[in-house]
């Protein structure tokens, strides 16, 4: 891996990328629901 490699991008690269490096948890938003589709991406839906 080269120096930069570590870029936050959205959806699953971005997870990747937190796990890898230790970065913070994913957010969760507060009056939303969440499930995972078959691929393991997280779905998220505003309940408010």
């Amino acid at each position: 891996m080269h120096e930069g490699d570590d870029e936050r991008h959205e959806g699953d690269t971005a997870r990747c990328a937190r796990a890898v490096h230790g970065g913070p948890p994913p957010l969760r938003l507060a009056g939303a629901e969440e499930r995972e589709d078959e691929d393991g991406r997280v779905i998220v839906r505003s309940i408010d």
